[in-house]
């Protein structure tokens, strides 16, 4: 596996200052950083946000608010900012961190939540591990 930081893709997309993103719950959510993964079919987006409020509340126990959320991401934000890069995602990988961490280095003091999603016809489809 390989992983490629997006930087193009973020200049292109967004603002480079971190900007807050509109999710379901309201949680204050940021983006981090995007990777891709470049796979022989289709590449695979790692979309990383930092959702402070996850850490020691109760928003890890309500996990329909969080799946609600990841989602929505994937969905509305992250699909638009690869077409807009001109790109078509095989999967979608949606992670919360309440705080920046690096990629791929164990961070036990951090909470992070993951999930997966397969595009399918400009859609999210849930892939359970």
């Amino acid at each position: 596996m390989k992983y490629v930081p997006v930087v193009l893709l973020i200049l292109i997309a967004s603002p480079i200052v971190a900007q807050n993103i509109t999710v379901p719950s309201g949680q204050p959510v940021t983006l981090q950083d995007i990777m891709i993964e470049t796979t022989d079919q289709a590449n695979d987006y790692r979309f990383r946000f930092l959702t402070p409020d996850i850490a020691g509340s109760d928003v890890l126990q309500n996990i329909d608010m969080l799946e609600g959320d990841m989602v929505h991401l994937c969905q509305e934000f992250a699909l638009p900012q690869i077409a807009q890069g001109g790109d078509v995602a095989g999967r979608v990988i949606i992670s919360f961190a309440d705080r920046a961490t690096e990629f791929g280095v164990a961070t036990p003091d951090a909470t992070q939540v993951f999930e997966s999603y397969s595009i399918e016809n400009d859609t999210c489809i849930w892939e359970a591990f």
